[in-house]
């Protein structure tokens, strides 16, 4: 896994997201929030035990295969953000999606060839908070 921005993009491995930490914002299962543009992403990675008690500017990151992608909302919002698929390229058993948020930030995901990855315009995303890893500052 990348250890900074700079690697991740470097690589090309991964989506990066500007966010500011709020520290005051954990849970008592470890979890924080990060405030985006287009909207708060709940984090519960290994990676915040070096960052007890910040809060600031922030990178997240998260790899392009572990963003989920439905039709239709799904039951859990948890970290759920509507997108519209900017464009699409098939891979064999899988498609990775260009995916455009509210704020115009451009996300990629791969996931399964199915019937919304070949069709569908609008759709939601969601990413677990245990995938998405904050970056160090660098």
């Amino acid at each position: 896994f990348p250890k900074s921005s700079f690697a991740a993009q470097f690589v090309g491995a991964a989506n990066i997201i500007k966010g500011e930490l709020r520290s005051n914002d954990r849970s008592a299962h470890g979890e924080c929030t990060v405030a985006t543009a287009f909207g708060d992403i709940l984090i519960s990675s290994t990676d915040l035990s070096n960052n007890s008690g910040r809060s600031g500017p922030v990178h997240v990151c998260v790899r392009p295969e572990k963003i989920r992608v439905f039709a239709d909302a799904p039951p859990k919002q948890t970290n759920t953000f509507s997108a519209t698929v900017k464009a699409r390229s098939f891979m064999g058993h899988s498609t990775e999606l260009t995916l455009e948020l509210s704020t115009g930030l451009e996300l990629r995901c791969i996931c399964p060839d199915d019937d919304i990855t070949r069709a569908q315009k609008s759709v939601f995303i969601q990413m677990a908070p245990s995938d998405v890893h904050l970056l160090p500052e660098t």
